[in-house]
């Protein structure tokens, strides 16, 4: 999976995250993503669903 990187350099930036959470929530039945703190997005843009409050 190619990983979004966004432009934006942060401490604690979930990068190299992304591939092992979005692997976790695959097999989850959610209507809707929840991103509460957002910081750089790498998650919630690279999640990508449809429905999502960030």
């Amino acid at each position: 999976m190619k990983v979004f990187v966004p432009p934006i350099k942060s401490q604690g930036i979930k990068t190299k995250l992304v591939d092992w959470i979005s692997s976790n929530v695959d097999d989850l039945q959610y209507d809707r993503w929840v991103e509460p703190f957002m910081g750089t997005g790498v998650v919630a843009f690279n999640v990508r669903d449809r429905k999502s409050v960030v």
